[in-house]
């Protein structure tokens, strides 16, 4: 490997020796462009963050290349290649390797998968995330996994696999407050739809087992073509699958042993999930049967802290056995008062909803009132039991309202977390100029800091 300084010097891509083609896609983080690193007549793909570069704090600009050459170091056949960073006053953006296909996401929608398929990719994507979660001295925490974080190309003629698949992203979760807001009830940051279920509680964090949660959610969108949750909008998400349960729902057309390793990897209990390598076994027996087999398993098998064997297969398959589907029955949540009561007073440009018992759920009903509403300028919620979780339902309201200009959240047990959360909306809106939040425990300055780590 080369010496840092003269890695460090190949990291660093100048503005001028990037050609900047058509837009790929859009995410949080920026634009994606079809490019061309000029001085070597290479094909890129070129991510430019949403950001103004000049008004980034040099710290930040340091741990972002940083990271950065970290990801460069991590050459491996299963994650995608950093290339280098343009560090432009101008411009903050990641030369990677360009993969002409696009993301898995795309993938599962303009092409016609085959079994062999869905298992061929289901092994390449565990096999890189896998390398990340084996990293020597600490493991490395993607954050953020989800189908458009895999991204695609055609496999190699002399390969079995028709495509080949890439883990991408997986440096770039610890800047998203820089470009971007995904938020949940305790500051961390990831996709909803694909974060493991204890990360939206209080005192939790990203770990190699809340990766394989989203990983599992990934193989479902393969089985299955579709997005998850699709039915539910943002605010029915948190109601149905974060406060009671909702989970998702595997066909009868999907194969039993594919059912299997979706329905391990997204147990409800962390530890209850197997890890990427246990996964990767069990995958491997499947692609044998298939006469798809990659014997590049065999390189994880050292670094196993215990060897799975014949246990991990049966404790994969038992879980199939034992839950042949991972759906559950959910009522809809309704309460009639308050849902009157925002309807009588949809026009009203002042309302008062203190001194209330509200639960979480009445949040949601709050929030998607609060995406509707056109008129209300002054919303008073003080005294009314309010908790991380529940304003967290309102920040997503707040997030696309554009007629409030002051909101009351006084004497509600917020904490640090919610109101962080509360703070990050305001990036998006553009009207509220008051907000109030007289003792809402937002505890005290460790607390702020190790949230400010989180973010």
């Amino acid at each position: 490997m080369a010496e840092d300084g003269r890695n460090d010097e190949f990291l660093k891509i100048s503005l001028s020796d990037l050609k900047f083609k058509r837009v790929l896609g859009s995410g949080g983080f920026g634009d994606v462009y079809d490019g061309e690193w000029i001085s070597r007549h290479e094909q890129v793909a070129i991510k430019k963050l949403r950001i103004d570069a000049s008004f980034v704090p040099l710290k930040e600009r340091k741990d972002f290349f940083k990271e950065m050459t970290m990801m460069h170091r991590l050459r491996f056949p299963y994650i995608l290649n950093v290339f280098g960073v343009c560090l432009d006053r101008s411009c903050l953006a990641i030369v990677v390797e360009y993969m002409s296909l696009g993301s898995l996401y795309d993938v599962i929608r303009n092409y016609q998968l085959t079994w062999s398929d869905r298992w061929s990719i289901a092994s390449q994507i565990t096999k890189g995330l896998n390398h990340l979660h084996q990293f020597q001295p600490n493991p490395i925490i993607h954050r953020d996994i989800k189908s458009f974080n895999f991204l695609m190309t055609w496999g190699a003629q002399q390969s079995n696999h028709r495509f080949s698949a890439k883990v991408g992203d997986f440096g770039l979760s610890r800047f998203r407050p820089m470009s971007g807001l995904q938020m949940t009830t305790n500051g961390l940051l990831g996709t909803p739809r694909w974060m493991a279920p204890e990360l939206f509680h209080d005192h939790s964090s990203h770990t190699t087992t809340s990766d394989v949660y989203s990983l599992g959610v990934c193989f479902w969108e393969i089985a299955t073509g579709r997005l998850p949750y699709e039915e539910l909008t943002t605010e029915h998400y948190y109601l149905e699958v974060i406060l009671k349960g909702k989970t998702l729902e595997i066909p009868s057309d999907v194969q039993n042993d594919f059912s299997a390793i979706i329905i391990s990897a997204v147990k409800k209990t962390p530890n209850e999930r197997p890890t990427c390598l246990e996964l990767l076994e069990y995958i491997e027996n499947c692609l044998q049967n298939l006469g798809l087999s990659d014997s590049s398993i065999g390189e994880y098998q050292f670094r196993s802290q215990k060897s799975p064997g014949s246990t991990t297969r049966s404790t994969i398959s038992s879980n199939y056995q034992s839950s042949t589907s991972i759906t559950s029955s959910t009522k809809s949540y309704s309460n009639k008062q308050l849902e009157d009561t925002i309807k009588c007073t949809e026009t009203f440009a002042a309302i008062t909803l203190s001194d209330q018992a509200f639960l979480d759920e009445d949040m949601a009903v709050i929030s998607a009132a609060l995406t509707r509403n056109q008129a209300c300028k002054d919303l008073a919620l003080r005294n009314s039991d309010i908790t991380p979780i529940g304003v967290t339902f309102l920040s997503l309201g707040l997030a696309v309202n554009c007629t409030l200009t002051s909101l009351d959240l006084s004497e509600n047990s917020l904490e640090a977390v919610g109101v962080a959360n509360v703070a990050l909306t305001l990036h998006y809106n553009s009207t509220l100029a008051t907000l109030r939040l007289n003792s809402t425990k937002m505890g005290d300055k460790a607390q702020f800091a190790g949230l400010a780590q989180q973010y």
